[in-house]
């Protein structure tokens, strides 16, 4: 493990926790970190190659993202200095991104109206929920916040307006989500609510926050992360649609570790609090690990999670909340299990008319694949639900989809192979 700082950090936060890991560090920019856009608190990313920020002065991670290892980085246009003033990551494919309501506005002397944060806002959730696809190759979902209202108290010097008071900048450590509370009881108790709902199985724990939202932060501002040496990182596009009925299906991850990894098995069970049952998951190639749950005869559901054990003795497990909280495969209708090691193969899929109004054509000439094989086409809205679900033969390299039967607006088409490639664009339906 290596240490990266900026110029200012090495005798200051950066040289302390540098010290107390007992790492080598390299002062990567000589630049000073003190413009705010360049601080950690501006800086976010999904746990493999992307990456988010505010995109203000000083905002230099697009340029330094080849030290983070980051294919992909999304410089917000400026807003509030820091990003996690108002957007956090909740897992790889779940943001959740602050709301405002007209009654916070009680001063006047707010950096922005209800009408312009309003605007700023939204279009934010339909940018991330309309331009930005998942390392999984699905939409991201988007969960919205509302923060509390604008708050002055002189008999305790506390002053702050309703942009910075922000219930994103919480903080996610192993299996607790530390969220922001300002005394505010309406206020603080839906944001308690929203968070349970978007991350289901972790132990939330209120912090008071008021001071800290006097100069604009709150938890996530005002803590720093101590990274784990030798972690164990499973990478597992989990199902996220309902299923056809099938012998089996097919549970893959990429799990890396420095020392090699000793062991990994799925456990599953067809009641959500088990028993759980393991599976071990055999060695595919490189770090692509599979293992395969039977189907039971009658059951509607499989709950599983993934863990693995280090050749150094590190164990990993995801998703990290379980056995509390589980993946869950619902039998209804889909495909029987397909690689989960996706590779994005950008530009390479065509598909025309668009907007459509009942016929769509698909045109994977610039990237023929080979004869005889299936893929998985899934249609998703703009919140991330299944719409169309088919399984199609890639003898042609020019398919046809009838879209007759779905509601005109705005969705995602997404092709999968067998290999776990996928191809994706943005799709406008019409009537007109």
């Amino acid at each position: 493990m290596y240490f990266y700082l900026f110029n200012d950090d090495y005798r200051g936060a950066g040289g302390i926790i540098r010290d107390y890991l007992g790492v080598p560090d390299s002062v990567f920019y000589n630049p000073a970190s003190g413009t705010t856009a360049s601080d950690g608190g501006n800086y976010m990313v999904d746990g493999w190659s992307m990456g988010i920020i505010n995109g203000g002065a000083g905002a230099v991670l697009p340029e330094l993202k080849d030290y983070f290892g980051l294919d992909t980085v999304y410089a917000l246009p400026d807003y509030l200095d820091h990003a996690d003033y108002y957007v956090k990551m909740l897992n790889e494919e779940t943001l959740i991104i602050s709301a405002q309501e007209p009654e916070n506005y009680l001063f006047g002397t707010e950096p922005y109206t209800y009408e312009e944060d309003s605007v700023i806002l939204e279009n934010m959730v339909a940018f991330f929920q309309e331009q930005v696809i998942s390392q999984y190759g699905r939409p991201l979902q988007v969960f919205q916040v509302p923060n509390p209202p604008s708050l002055r108290d002189d008999s305790l010097q506390l002053i702050w307006y309703t942009h910075y008071a922000s219930y994103t900048n919480s903080l996610i450590v192993n299996r607790s989500l530390f969220v922001p509370q300002f005394n505010l009881p309406g206020s603080d108790s839906a944001a308690i609510e929203i968070y349970r709902e978007a991350m289901p199985g972790y132990k939330i724990v209120p912090v008071f926050c008021r001071r800290g939202a006097t100069a604009g932060g709150a938890v996530h501002c005002l803590t720093n992360s101590v990274a784990a040496r030798e972690p164990v990182l499973i990478r597992h596009t989990w199902y996220r649609d309902t299923v056809e009925q099938a012998p089996g299906y097919e549970i893959a991850a990429s799990i890396m570790t420095r020392s090699g990894i000793k062991k990994a098995n799925v456990f599953w069970s067809n009641f959500p609090g088990g028993p759980f049952q393991p599976v071990i998951m055999q060695n595919i190639s490189g770090d692509l690990y599979s293992a395969t749950i039977p189907r039971q005869e009658g059951i509607n559901n499989i709950y599983y999670y993934i863990t693995a054990e280090s050749n150094s003795g590190k164990t990993g497990i995801k998703p990290i909340v379980a056995p509390g909280y589980t993946y869950n495969i619902s039998i209804r209708g889909g495909a029987p299990g397909w690689i989960s090691h996706l590779t994005n193969k950008k530009n390479l899929m065509k598909i025309y008319p668009n907007p459509a109004t009942t016929n769509l054509t698909i045109d994977l000439s610039g990237n023929p694949l080979a004869p005889g094989k299936t893929l998985r086409l899934n249609l998703y809205d703009l919140m991330g639900k299944t719409i169309l679900h088919q399984v199609i033969s890639s003898s042609k390299n020019i398919i046809e989809i009838n879209l007759s039967s779905i509601r005109p607006g705005q969705y995602f088409l997404v092709l999968i192979d067998e290999q776990g490639q996928f191809y994706y664009e943005k799709l406008l339906l019409s009537r007109q």
